[in-house]
């Protein structure tokens, strides 16, 4: 028996002797019940005397200690009992006004079990968590059951760093790694080079749902944690294709340089793409989810000028003298000036694609000596 129990059990039958000794006025005299009151007060002052703060590891008890102990408990303070689903008893400190909701959070902060996976019963009743204690005669010393309730499966998506967005089914008690160990079955994506971000913050593996104040129809987002190097793919305008050894925090600008290096191309005549967007220098790879294995197209990008040919339904083709930057609405202002077509009456297409006037040659990829075929649009400018 442990030190605590084995003085307690002495001072429980210190007190028993007292409420004995007044037994000439009757069980419930009132000299019996100031006796009784007495000693418990002087149990808990003892107590504090000693550097308790009055919680004890009740469940650390043998049985008669346990009930002894709960007993004492009820004298002092006003308490109720609830029993889980493993058989452990929880004593809490109460006021008849407090809801069934309130006893709940004291339980999930107690015990660590979520308030939404808690339902108590009271004589054999389900409780809501609006109704006060008061409300359902629940006293001193009353016994709740708290049994084992199923917990529910719910729905959260992850938005992942290729685009993709998965959806999962997850309980609140699933960890941070369950659910990257799920990712890792649906995405092939191995657990340490995930990190899971949700509200701004880096989701650490022991935690769970629950404890993020994750819940149903949440979004996380996976971002890919850095191993170090990876290798991607550039396939060049002439067909061939290079291999580099990159990290994800890499900025385009830094890649172009690693390109001059292998192909002797240089930097500003270099325009990458991926995903059919034109990579701008001062982002990462990871900024454009760009993995390990990756390939980008790179297309010779020229500073000088260029001829391309315009091509009207009639059949006629104009040359235009231009430059990879100037815009599509630029374009149609030089045809303008050269057949006299309202800008607002031209449609200009490339491969069958109507080009939008913001966009450059160079943005839709336009080289040299390309044709484009120009359509009249009636309408009013």
């Amino acid at each position: 028996m442990n030190p605590t129990s084995s003085r307690y059990h002495f001072l429980y039958s210190e007190n028993e002797k007292m409420a004995d000794n007044a037994k000439g006025t009757g069980d419930d005299g009132p000299n019996a019940r100031k006796r009784k009151a007495t000693a418990t007060f002087q149990f808990v002052e003892n107590q504090k005397e000693n550097g308790s703060n009055g919680d004890y590891d009740i469940n650390g008890m043998d049985s008669s200690d346990h009930l002894r102990y709960l007993h004492f408990n009820l004298y002092v303070f006003p308490c109720i009992l609830v029993k889980t689903a493993t058989g452990k008893i929880v004593s809490l400190r109460v006021k008849g006004s407090d809801t069934i909701g309130s006893v709940k959070l004291k339980i999930q902060a107690q015990e660590h079990i979520p308030f939404d996976h808690q339902e108590l019963l009271f004589n054999e009743k389900v409780l809501e968590n609006i109704n006060t204690l008061a409300n359902l005669h629940i006293i001193n010393g009353s016994t709740l059951i708290l049994p084992d309730k199923s917990v529910e499966l719910m729905e959260i998506f992850v938005y992942t760093f290729t685009g993709k967005t998965i959806s999962l089914s997850v309980k609140p008690t699933d960890t941070i790694y369950h659910v990257k160990s799920m990712v890792e079955q649906e995405e092939d994506i191995p657990c340490e080079e995930q990190a899971l971000v949700f509200n701004n913050e880096v989701l650490g593996d022991n935690g769970t749902l629950f404890d993020f104040k994750i819940i149903t129809k949440s979004i996380l987002m996976l971002m890919q944690r850095s191993r170090g190097f990876m290798h991607i793919y550039i396939k060049t305008f002439t067909g061939d294709t290079i291999t580099l050894k990159v990290k994800p925090l890499d900025n385009i600008g830094s890649i172009k340089a690693k390109i001059k290096n292998e192909t002797g191309i240089p930097s500003d005549e270099q325009e990458l793409v991926y995903n059919g967007m034109v990579l701008h220098n001062n982002d990462t790879l990871a900024d454009f989810h760009i993995n390990k294995e990756s390939t980008l197209t790179l297309m010779h990008l020229s500073k000088g000028i260029m001829m391309i040919f315009i091509e009207t339904q009639d059949g006629n083709t104009r040359d235009l003298v231009v430059k990879p930057s100037d815009t599509i609405h630029t374009m149609k202002i030089k045809i303008f000036n050269d057949v006299g077509i309202r800008p607002c009456e031209q449609r200009l297409l490339w491969k069958g694609i109507p080009l939008s006037e913001t966009a450059t040659l160079a943005d839709w990829h336009v080289p040299n000596e390309s044709t484009l075929h120009l359509h009249l649009v009636q309408r009013g400018c």
